[in-house]
Order: C-alpha cells, then structure tokens, then sequence
C-alpha cells in the first residue's frame, strides 16, 4: 500500500516534470497506461482488490500524465474504502484535497467514505458539496 510520503513524493515527481509525455520512456508510459486501463475494468466490474492493486501499480510506474495520475491516486481511494481501508482511503484522500481532477467524484468518494466510518452529518455534506459542482451528482450509497 503507498503510504502518504510515497504519494507525496510521487505527486512532486509529476508536478515537477508536469503535464507533458516527453519526459518518460515510451516502455514506461505504455506500463502505467496499461495498468491503468486494467484497473479501470477491474473496477468496472466491481473487483476493488484487483483494481487498487493495478491503480497502485500505474502509480508506482510514474508513466501517467498529471490528469490520469490523479484520477488513479482518486479511484485507488474509492477502492480502499470499498474494501474497508478507511485509513489508507483517508490519506489519499487528504493528499487530493484540492488537486483532485473531478472534484464532484472526490466529494463522492469521501462521501461514501464518511458512511463507512459512521458519520452521516459529514457524508451528506460531501454529497452536498458534490452537488454544487455538479447538481446531477447521484449519492453513491443511500443517505440516511
């Protein structure tokens, strides 16, 4: 599991080198890429385990441009409180406060991660918060 030094090391890595492709090797570019879009389905198809393990593995590679390294480090936060890692959810989450690529999905994605941890106040005002951004937002899990 990427701790937060790890992830805030890598997301200076990413902003130092910015949004451009040139700066990888293609070989690298193609591994993250393809780990990526394995995670993706893997999350498609409701297989968290699968998913964080090949979002991490995007991550680790440092072959993503800026955009999709967050939506990784933000789907890797939604895998972790799917499979009860609210913990580790919490600090990717925190590390995305405010760079988050979808900022709507962020509060959704804390949104169900407050409800994991029993706070119906703060997960509302997450799906309010998502609302705001994007009034078609759907909660992701019945609010009580």
């Amino acid at each position: 599991m990427l701790t937060t030094r790890v992830l805030t090391g890598i997301a200076l890595l990413v902003c130092l080198a910015g949004c451009g492709r040139g700066l990888a090797p293609a070989a690298q570019l193609r591994t993250s890429e393809a780990a990526y879009t394995e995670a993706m389905e893997a999350l498609e198809e409701k297989d968290y385990a699968t998913a964080l393990e090949r979002f991490e593995a995007a991550i680790q590679e440092a072959g993503l441009n800026a955009d999709l390294f967050a939506e990784a480090l933000l789907r890797s936060a939604e895998c972790h409180v799917e499979l009860g890692n609210l913990d580790a959810a919490t600090e990717v989450l925190e590390s995305l406060a405010d760079h988050a690529p979808d900022m709507d999905r962020y509060h959704l994605v804390c949104c169900k991660l407050y409800l994991k941890q029993g706070d119906s106040a703060k997960a509302r005002a997450a799906y309010e918060a998502a609302r705001q951004i994007n009034p078609a937002a759907e909660p992701p899990v019945p609010l009580r």
